[in-house]
């Protein structure tokens, strides 16, 4: 095993030399992802005990943002490259635009937008049937009222309402879901929205 990882890393320096030797410019070797913990530990182990002591008791309760931006950096590390290839497509989806960052929507990184809107009242009845219609609705099921009642919902939270509806009916025992149930999942579902939009302000 020790000869096997000895021929590796020379492989490795092998490879460096050469990249090296053909590059213009200099050539700085950078550790992959997985390596970075490996190197943290290793510049803490030179700080005094004080200092490595104050860092982690701060950065406890920022850990979550820093894995945040390290992961956003990778991103666009990956995202620029040292070459540009047509072979390579990159598609990213996001129902939170306002809270994106502007360095991923500069150009030359994700250059081009489409925008799917919130569909629209008849829309929002014809998703809120598809969703359940394997589940024994009553008649007096109003979609047109409850795609009125569901302003501003994307498709999703509409099938959502409908899930939850289910749920609020099983909770009182009842074998048929009725305009109420629908009602008070949507109520529900623009609870669960309000606590989202409050998370992410």
């Amino acid at each position: 095993k020790n000869m096997n990882k000895e021929k590796k890393r020379k492989r490795k320096n092998r490879n460096r030399r050469r990249r090296r030797n053909r590059a213009r410019g200099p050539f700085i070797p950078r550790p992959p992802p997985e390596q970075r913990t490996t190197a943290e530990q290793r510049s803490e182990q030179m700080l005094p005990p004080g200092v490595t002591t104050g860092t982690k008791r701060f950065d406890s309760e920022k850990a979550g943002d820093r894995e945040v931006q390290r992961t956003m950096l990778e991103l666009l590390n990956q995202l620029d490259g040292f070459s540009s290839t047509a072979d390579i497509k990159v598609i990213a989806a996001t129902n939170r635009v306002d809270i994106l960052d502007p360095a991923l929507l500069r150009s030359g990184r994700l250059d081009r937008k489409i925008e799917f809107p919130h569909p629209n009242e008849d829309a929002r009845a014809r998703i809120m049937q598809i969703h359940s219609r394997k589940m024994n609705i009553s008649v007096d099921v109003n979609f047109e009222e409850l795609a009125r009642s569901t302003d501003d919902f994307n498709g999703a939270q509409c099938k959502a309402v409908c899930v939850e509806a289910g749920m609020i009916a099983l909770r009182r025992s009842a074998s048929v879901v009725s305009h109420e149930d629908f009602m008070d999942a949507i109520l529900e579902v623009q609870a669960k929205k309000k606590t989202n939009l409050n998370y992410y302000a």
